[in-house]
């Protein structure tokens, strides 16, 4: 890998760059949870263990 490093061009390497930066960026945005899916999460959650208490 590091020969085929070399053998580029700048500008190659930062189009490559650039666009690996976009991919890990869109990783990242797919893994950020917001406050509204968090609060339904709980919600659930509270819910399953009320039900599994009313049926013990």
């Amino acid at each position: 890998m590091a020969a085929e490093v070399k053998d580029r061009s700048p500008g190659e390497l930062e189009q490559l760059t650039s666009a690996i930066r976009v991919m890990a960026s869109r990783v990242n945005a797919q893994f950020v949870v917001d406050d509204k899916k968090t609060q339904n999460f709980v919600a659930a959650g509270e819910q399953r263990d009320r039900a599994v208490k009313k049926t013990a």
